[in-house]
């Protein structure tokens, strides 16, 4: 019987990761599109001596998003400017968040596991974060999510806090890869609400450290957009055009 369950598992898995590289291997055969120019191909920060260390220690990064940034540091050294690489990696990334979600899925015992991880990975939704280089930010921070979510799994059952202490890391590069990641905590929550366990004042207490280093990197991450990237004067640039086309007629962001 364990044999056969060993062997269900390595099959799911090869099915999983043939599933979602042949949905997507359009997309490896792909060049850069939109901001890509911006974010790898005309980076300066990725081929400057001191490029590494400016991405985590200056404001000239398009976004500040320093582990994103880091991995396209890398392949500029290992394959410059050839797309090829940065997409096979995009797929890659994906292809092992979909694994991840079968193995977290198979963990809380949800029935379908192996149906759902299968619609995540050919699911239409994640096309432009696998197809489009730049959104490697999303498929970074899924990465370490899930990870992180695992491993507080773990945690709970063992109560052993070197799984606490690698969530919360984990947490945290998930964060410096994209902010959207500070959702983790109240996920956590809703994992053990869903799955009838006890919800007790230690518990909210464990979670402070995670609500503190999202909102910390949330609040960051608006200052970055709004002092740097200056989205605040762009959102109000953008408002005022829809005004203007909607009172004309001819604006196309009239809702």
């Amino acid at each position: 019987m364990r044999t056969n369950n060993k062997r269900f598992q390595w099959i799911g898995l090869v099915g999983i990761v043939l599933l979602t590289f042949i949905a997507h291997s359009s997309a490896i055969r792909g060049g850069f599109i939109f901001d890509d120019v911006i974010y790898v191909a005309q980076n300066r920060l990725l081929t400057s001596p001191h490029g590494l260390w400016e991405i985590w220690t200056t404001t000239k990064s398009p976004q500040y998003y320093p582990l994103v940034f880091t991995t396209f540091w890398v392949e500029q050294q290992l394959w410059g400017l050839n797309p090829l690489g940065y997409h096979v990696v995009n797929v890659s990334f994906h292809t092992i968040n979909a694994v991840l979600v079968w193995w977290l899925l198979r963990r809380l015992n949800i029935p379908g596991a192996w149906t759902i991880a299968a619609v995540f990975a050919v699911h239409p939704v994640h096309v432009e974060s696998v197809a489009w280089i730049t959104e490697r930010k999303n498929l970074l921070s899924g990465l370490f999510y899930l990870l992180a979510l695992g491993c507080y799994l773990r945690f709970e059952e063992g109560r052993r806090w070197s799984w606490y202490g690698s969530a919360l890391g984990l947490l945290i590069l998930a964060l410096l890869s994209k902010t959207v990641a500070a959702t983790l905590p109240v996920v956590l929550l809703l994992v053990r609400w869903l799955k009838g366990w006890r919800i007790g004042w230690r518990d909210c207490l464990e979670l402070i450290p995670f609500f503190v280093v999202g909102a910390s990197m949330g609040l960051l991450t608006k200052w970055y957009e709004v002092h740097i990237v200056g989205a605040e004067g762009l959102l109000e640039s953008i408002d005022r055009g829809a005004s203007s086309g909607c009172r004309t007629g001819v604006g196309l962001l009239c809702y």
